[in-house]
């Protein structure tokens, strides 16, 4: 089936030249639209997955009951903000921010595509102050790669900010609400996080992207960020296709490469299926 959905994809973008596609993922009946040469598209297209065991992760762990919300830092296209969804009882929400103007205008068309009621959506990137800041765009090839961090070369759009806790606020949504975070904002996650302060302090369990290579290059201290989130007395959990295991503060201060830490204020165990 691989083979045959990449002839298509193929087909579809050097040949029909097609700018967008639909990606179809059946073990969770979600269908994702996305730029042609986009990474995250063309692997569910293909694949008819992403990310499995992260996937895997939020559907075993993330089921909202009502009067509770989740926030999706970083929603891209929707995947994650459209997971929880699905695993959502009526009366759950979920608040995504994406401040690129395509894949924001692309979260939107996914989440009527796939009729998702519980998703409200925010153009607008959190960092830890209200105000306005420059996002680093990246290629079309990896649109999830935009940043708030001078780390790509790319074009430079200006954005409108705000932080969590003043979100929150103004909704008049209590932080012992909140009961999950998933962020992914290509090294940008301390300075988000830090304008969560409030919400922090009720320990909602995070799903963060740890990329330090990105924090580094970016002009920030990884050592600051592993820091702060420890003083929440947070637990740090790697998550891999293997399962949960916790690591300390020596671990990821010598950490390579990209990272998956789920932060939790209670032991963690899981495995994929």
């Amino acid at each position: 089936m691989a083979a045959l959905k990449s002839i298509q994809y193929t087909f579809a973008r050097y040949l029909l030249r097609r700018p967008f596609m639909e990606a179809y993922v059946p073990e969770h009946r979600l269908r994702i639209k996305f730029k042609t040469e986009d990474a995250l598209g063309r692997h569910m297209f293909k694949r008819a997955e992403y990310e499995p065991h992260l996937t895997n992760f939020v559907c075993k762990n993330v089921k909202l009951k009502a009067g509770e919300h989740a926030i999706d830092i970083g929603a891209n296209l929707g995947w994650y903000s459209l997971l929880m969804n699905t695993m959502s009882e009526p009366g759950a929400s979920i608040h995504a921010f994406e401040p690129d103007v395509l894949n924001y205008e692309l979260l939107e068309h996914n989440l009527n595509k796939n009729e998702a009621r519980n998703i409200k959506t925010n153009q607008i990137a959190l960092s830890d102050k209200d105000g306005e800041s420059v996002l680093h765009l990246y290629e079309d090839k990896n649109r999830g790669r935009h940043s708030l961090l001078p780390i790509n070369d790319g074009e430079k759009i200006n954005v409108k900010t705000t932080s969590l806790d003043t979100y929150l606020k103004s909704r008049d949504i209590s932080g012992s609400a909140v009961t999950f975070i998933k962020i992914d904002i290509e090294g940008f996650e301390q300075v988000a996080l830090k304008g969560a302060s409030q919400t922090l302090s009720q320990r909602p369990m995070i799903l963060s992207e740890f990329v330090p290579d990105y924090i580094k290059n970016g002009g920030l201290s990884a050592d600051d960020y592993i820091d702060y989130m420890f003083g929440f007395d947070y637990m740090a959990f790697l998550l891999t296709e293997a399962g949960a295991e916790e690591v300390g503060a020596d671990y990821l201060r010598s950490a390579t490469g990209a990272l998956d830490i789920l932060w939790s204020s209670e032991e963690v165990n899981w495995k994929p299926n």
